[in-house]
């Protein structure tokens, strides 16, 4: 198995934290070409060892990193890494993406995946260079942020390393945070939502770093070269890429505000129109003095490098907030000063803590501090008034450190729902299932509420960006039409459970989300994946393997509690319609939108998989 050349080791590397042995597990080809790789290897995993009674911080509870067949090569899009465990935001599961070079250094290791079991004693870092595995004493960098113990660990390692770790924040087991993988070099990166940072710290385990030499094993290395010429100079004729690497994410701050999707006020304000064009480019090029930088292998370079030099308070250099960190903790908050702003995510970044979980945290003590149910000294003397950027620092600052009330502010806006009471604290925590929604109005682009409220992670954009069908971006290879009117129900729980197969598998390849855009095809797509494997998958088999990961992660959550009930929008969005001449926006059909979801899913009305589904994704197994 160890010599399988399709773009899959075959094996994966087990750390056992509490024993400090290592071993390794060789898996059969049957569960690549089911799982395909990272999400769904993670959750194929997830779903054949861990108990539904186990809990996030349990030493019985695992940490996936894992990759896929794309992180073999050095094509564009393969920079990427997925992480997943139980979340302890949520209690169900719990998954985050993110770039960099992270997933190309773990596949040259000669492993699809690394997996953390049980519990160090007292804090450590590991070092992982191809099959050598080493444990360290991490004293010299806990409690460090992560731009400070990334440099640590540069001076002592290189820069031929890359490196997962935590911050302050998840070594205090915050629940919102996540892990970081911070380079110059590639823009850093960060898998910031659903707690996976928290569950590391669980282990205590400050960083992974790892270095890969082993070279490429694929099907047909000549083919596959051909492809990454191909598949770059495609991106580089493309209309879309110039724009992205000029702006990044900031360049549809307004054009998404434009379309009703960014969020203003807790999700409460129609219009911010002035101050909006304060926080996209191209402005946002010139008061942060942006450089572009790329993953590893890309050409695109969306990700900014910012800096803030003016030699007062909120000086930083580091990866600048992208397009979710500035819908949800700028305009959410009515804050407009970019610089500021920009600090804000530059701490969150530091302290290790998720940007949107955080802005939405903050976004409902402004709603609550203006509505009179908490006072400044529910928040030790923070006068929490809408748009105080300095007000919010520190409220970060609180979560971060988990000091006082930032104990509880850091567990989300469902627990402060609960902690807090009241009808007005539960309006203003807009979550599902626990994790924070990101910033694209489900108002404006109806299928999102049901992309949202299905998810298995939560609230969640990365795995259903079912508003791609309502803005015209076609994939006719797996039934999803040039566009969709983005208000009304029809077609759109058919739209929400395809989009969410696609980005599912996206996640397992592991592949970027915004390379098609690029002119990158679904069926370039199927031709990546079938030149590194040589299994001639058809574009059904593909979109398959991603209904059967979003199945089986489904049915680990039903067996960890979740019901019906649970899928649901949050009352902002039923209570709030924003409907107004200028941008359409009303509230969605929701239940019609899910009868069709749950009958295209080939689900019961109670959410459970049928016995048919089942058996022709080959899951009876896991009922």
């Amino acid at each position: 198995m160890s010599d399988m050349k399709n773009g899959c080791w075959g094996k994966i590397l087990r750390i056992n934290l509490t024993e400090k042995k290592v071993r390794t597990q060789e898996l059969p080809e049957k569960t690549y070409k089911d799982f395909i790789g990272g999400t769904g290897l993670a959750a194929k995993i997830i779903a054949d060892e861990i108990s539904p009674d186990v809990k996030p911080f349990d030493s019985e509870n695992i940490l996936i990193f894992a990759t896929g067949p794309v992180n073999m090569i050095n094509i564009p899009g393969a920079g990427r890494w997925t992480v997943a465990s139980i979340s302890p935001q949520t209690n169900f599961w719990g998954e985050a993406n993110a770039g960099g070079n992270l997933g190309s250094k773990i596949k040259k290791t000669g492993f699809d995946a690394i997996i953390l079991e049980g519990k160090s004693p007292s804090p450590i870092y590991i070092t992982i260079e191809d099959d050598v595995v080493n444990f360290f004493d991490a004293k010299d960098y806990w409690g460090k942020d992560t731009r400070t113990a990334t440099e640590l660990f540069a001076e002592k390692y290189g820069k031929e390393y890359g490196i997962a770790l935590i911050g302050p924040a998840a070594e205090k087991l915050v629940p919102i945070s996540g892990i970081e993988s911070e380079s110059k070099t590639h823009g850093g990166a960060h898998a910031g939502r659903s707690g996976m940072g928290a569950v590391m710290g669980s282990k205590k385990v400050k960083a992974i770093l790892v270095k890969g030499t082993k070279p490429m094993s694929v099907d047909n290395e000549e083919k596959v070269n051909e492809l990454i010429k191909k598949v770059r100079k495609t991106m580089l004729d493309s209309a879309f890429l110039p724009g992205m690497r000029e702006n990044g994410q900031p360049g549809s701050v307004v054009s998404n505000y434009e379309s009703g999707a960014v969020p203003v006020k807790n999700w409460m304000q129609p219009e911010w129109e002035d101050s909006i064009k304060k926080l996209g480019s191209p402005i946002y090029n010139e008061v942060l003095k942006v450089k572009p930088k790329a993953c590893a292998h890309c050409v695109m370079g969306c990700k900014r490098w910012v800096i803030v030099d003016d030699g007062g308070p909120y000086d930083h250099e580091g990866p600048g907030p992208e397009f979710e960190t500035i819908a949800v903790m700028a305009s959410n908050l009515l804050i407009d000063d970019l610089k500021k702003h920009s600090f804000m995510n530059d701490l969150c970044n530091r302290y290790g803590i998720d940007t949107i979980s955080t802005g939405a945290i903050i976004a409902m003590l402004f709603e609550l501090y203006e509505k009179g149910v908490i006072d400044k000294e529910f928040l030790h003397g923070i006068e929490a008034k809408w748009g105080d950027a300095d007000a919010a620092i520190a409220i970060i600052r609180l979560i971060g450190e988990a000091e006082g009330i930032g104990v509880e502010l850091g567990k989300g806006t469902a627990h402060l729902a609960k902690f807090i009471g009241g009808e007005a604290a539960e309006e203003a925590s807009v979550e599902i299932r626990g994790l924070e929604v990101a910033g694209h109005d489900p108002r404006a682009h109806h299928s999102m509420a049901i992309s949202y409220a299905t998810s298995a992670r939560g609230a969640d954009h990365l795995k259903g960006f079912s508003k791609l069908a309502e803005i015209g971006a076609a994939v006719p290879e797996i039934g999803i039409p040039e566009s969709l009117p983005p208000l009304g129900p029809e077609g759109k729980g058919f739209i929400a459970s395809k989009v969410q197969d696609l980005h599912t598998l996206h996640n397992s390849m592991v592949y970027c989300l915004i390379i098609p855009f690029s002119d990158i095809s679904f069926q370039i797509q199927v031709d990546i994946i079938n030149t590194i494997t040589g299994w001639n998958f058809t574009p059904t088999d593909l979109i398959t393997a991603g209904e059967r990961i979003n199945n089986l992660t489904q049915l680990i959550n039903l067996k960890r509690g979740l019901t019906r009930e649970q899928i649901r929008l949050p009352k902002r969005f039923i209570s709030y319609p924003l409907n107004n001449l200028k941008i359409p926006r009303d509230t969605p059909d929701f239940e019609t939108m899910l009868k069709d979801y749950f009958e295209v899913r080939g689900w019961d009305d109670k959410a459970i998989p049928g016995k048919e589904k089942l058996k022709e994704l080959g899951l009876e197994m896991y009922a």
